[in-house]
């Protein structure tokens, strides 16, 4: 015989209650244990309820209910430790820790995480950044200028974002903010301050272009009629070198046509 003690029990007490039994089962896996002390959240219990009531310290329950909001197959699929996992913790996204799950091992997850949180605070330092030249009426280059960002804009600074704070910025005094315009560059952590070039700038600036693109269109075209010239003059040299009686029209043509069919560098011309 045991001692039995009959209890009235609610339906959210008598389920608490198995998964606390549960809980207590040395042959658990970690995943098991999350997804138990999950249930029991849900059940209105708190995380400190839950480790008086499982034995489990508050910071193992708190871990184990981390790895309950991951994507199971990941973690089966994974070869982390629960160190690995509790690292992962540092980044809220659940989204981006599952990525890291799938893509990272174990001897690189906390590079991922590492290099991830770097990422994060960069774009939180950029978003800073963007709120606060709003605020002031600097206006970020359209989308559609970006790439040919210099054919209509002067550049006038550019540093690293990251390394000041957007209250420290200096910007020439006598350039009215509004008439300032920003970009940032995808590969690096820097921003750069612009202002409109006048129309008359730009267009002296097209015209010059233009020519630049016309000389240099005529040197190519010329470069063909020099290297005949030159090929010319030492075909004419080297005629004038042989004997008079090789001086023949059917001698130098036929000299004419084999060093035009060699493999020299004019014979394409």
């Amino acid at each position: 015989t045991v001692p039995c003690a009959v209890v009235d029990m609610d339906r959210k007490t008598q389920l608490s209650t198995m998964l606390l039994e549960n809980m207590q089962r040395s042959e658990l896996s970690y995943i098991e244990q999350a997804d138990g002390f999950q249930l029991m959240l849900d059940l209105g219990e708190t995380v400190e309820s839950i480790s008086e009531m499982s034995g489990f310290s508050k910071d193992t329950v708190k871990h184990r209910l981390e790895i309950a909001k991951l994507d199971k197959d990941n973690i089966l699929d994974s070869d982390l430790t629960l160190e690995d996992f509790a690292y992962l913790e540092k980044i809220s996204d659940v989204s981006v820790r599952n990525a890291l799950i799938k893509n990272n091992k174990h001897g690189y997850i906390k590079f991922a995480v590492d290099r991830e949180l770097q990422n994060i605070e960069k774009q939180k330092k950029k978003q800073q950044w963007i709120d606060y030249l709003e605020n002031k009426g600097v206006r970020p280059i359209p989308k559609e200028e970006c790439r040919d960002a210099w054919k209509t804009y002067n550049h006038i600074k550019s540093f690293s974002f990251t390394g000041i704070r957007p209250e420290e910025l200096e910007l020439p005094e006598k350039t009215p903010l509004n008439e300032i315009f920003y970009k940032f560059e995808t590969w690096d952590n820097w921003i750069y301050f612009y202002k409109k070039k006048a129309e008359t700038e730009v267009n002296d600036e097209a015209e010059a272009s233009r020519k630049r693109a016309e000389e240099f269109r005529k040197a190519k075209n010329a470069e063909p009629d020099e290297m005949f010239d030159l090929f010319n003059k030492r075909v004419k040299a080297f005629v004038n070198e042989l004997s008079e009686d090789k001086k023949t029209l059917p001698i130098v043509l036929r000299l004419f046509v084999e060093i035009q069919m060699s493999g020299s560098c004019y014979s394409s011309v």
